[in-house]
């Protein structure tokens, strides 16, 4: 075991020269090469680390393993709207909306805490438009706003949420979804946004799309049975 530890502390001295000489800012090629690196430094280092007992999961990788419930709940949530063509629950859906396209109302009472955690949803909300409109209608369906606010929620949490529920695929969401956003179009908070009257016009020419697409495929699958 010693001849082993030698020949590590060899290396770690190698690498470490190595390391100094990275001065010079590398091009994109070089970037991804490091970091493949660094996962596989990383990698070994967390191995070392559980022979010897002293590994512990860094926080966003106990971030990544205390939201999996949540995770799974996303994904189930999403695949029964599509499946049943239902939106059971339209009022999280819509608060959403409305919270994710204006964010947080301000009150004359509220406290400086208050402000502060209003300032921070609306940095989470500004998160959530970023994402395609399949991420912000399956974000809407999955999650109560009080849920996900900040305050409510911590940061490494909702960075794992958010970065896990673009759906992998284009999405064909049932009517409903269409109808309870154009209906949203008239709601005070939202019937003077562009960006929520962009997103809604963008839904309904990909909801247009997919249905025309449906369509087509239905009287081919037709054809072919004939």
């Amino acid at each position: 075991m010693s001849e082993t530890i030698a020949q590590l502390s060899g290396l770690l001295q190698e690498l470490e020269s190595c390391v100094i000489i990275l001065n010079n800012v590398p091009s994109l090629t070089d970037l991804s090469g490091l970091d493949r690196l660094a996962g596989r430094l990383a990698d070994a280092a967390a191995t070392i680390q559980k022979k010897t007992g002293s590994f512990r999961p860094t926080r966003e990788e106990q971030a990544w393993e205390a939201s999996e419930t949540l995770r799974s709940q996303a994904t189930t949530i999403t695949a029964s709207l599509i499946s049943d063509e239902k939106l059971n629950r339209p009022r999280v859906f819509g608060r959403n909306i409305v919270t994710i396209f204006a964010g947080p109302k301000d009150s004359a009472l509220d406290s400086d805490d208050m402000k502060w955690r209003k300032s921070a949803t609306r940095a989470r909300c500004d998160r959530i438009r970023k994402l395609s409109s399949d991420g912000i209608i399956a974000w809407a369906v999955s999650y109560k706003p009080t849920m996900w606010a900040a305050g409510s929620m911590a940061k490494d949490m909702f960075d794992c949420l958010i970065d896990d529920i673009e759906p992998a695929s284009a999405q064909s969401w049932p009517a409903v979804i269409l109808e309870t956003l154009q209906k949203l179009r008239n709601d005070d908070s939202l019937k003077n946004s562009p960006e929520y009257s962009n997103f809604v016009d963008c839904e309904c020419v990909d909801h247009a799309r997919n249905w025309k697409t449906q369509k087509c495929t239905g009287k081919s699958n037709k054809l072919e049975k004939q």
